[in-house]
């Protein structure tokens, strides 16, 4: 057993609060978890169950945060990590977490990488598709298994050219093979739709 010394708002996270046992530090915790909790100075606590009440309840908001954050589009798990890193819940709540979304079906990464293909791989080129995926956080080895699945993208490339040559009259082929390029298409495929000679 032991006292709650103190209970101190910290000073890089304003909704988080550092709390003292017998003087002290113990451990960090949301605010609302402590006054939920009756976490306060002169309230005796053992520690054992302390950790277990943070522990059941650090996971329980981190599992509402990041139910709300996936409401506002598909996530992976990478950027459900992030997202709950950066709002300062305990590594062993994110874990939790992580698995607890996994295994309801909200987070697979396998499903996201499908989904974002079918959207985007119609208008960005494997390149950009590629690195897009990996700033996400998603398995390379996992990235490259569907990559490697793509068709051709020479219609999708000729679809991007189109539509950058009606609201661009003016630009020329190389103009036109650097839009290509950075939209990530590969230069056998720029090659295929633009042509190979430049206008002079």
């Amino acid at each position: 057993m032991g006292i709650i010394t103190e209970v101190t708002i910290q000073k890089k996270n304003r909704s988080r609060v550092s709390v003292y046992v017998d003087g002290e530090f113990f451990c960090g915790m949301q605010s609302i978890t402590a006054a939920k909790e009756g976490i306060k100075p002169g309230v005796e606590v053992d520690e054992a169950e302390l950790m277990r009440v943070i522990a059941e309840s650090e996971s329980t908001e981190a599992f509402d945060k990041a139910l709300s954050y996936i409401g506002k589009g598909p996530r992976t798990k990478k950027e459900i990590e992030s997202y709950l890193i950066k709002k300062e819940y305990p590594i062993f709540a994110i874990n939790a977490v992580v698995e607890k979304l996994s295994d309801y079906g909200y987070l697979n990464d396998e499903s996201y990488v499908d989904s974002y293909l079918q959207f985007y791989s119609k208008s960005r080129g494997i390149k950009r598709l590629k690195a897009d995926l990996v700033q996400k956080g998603v398995d390379k080895a996992l990235i490259e298994e569907k990559l490697s699945s793509l068709e051709g993208q020479d219609d999708a490339a000729r679809v991007v050219a189109n539509k950058y040559m009606r609201t661009h009259k003016n630009a020329d082929k190389n103009k036109l093979r650097a839009y290509l390029y950075s939209k990530g298409f590969d230069y056998s495929v720029i090659s295929d739709v633009v042509g190979e000679d430049d206008y002079d």
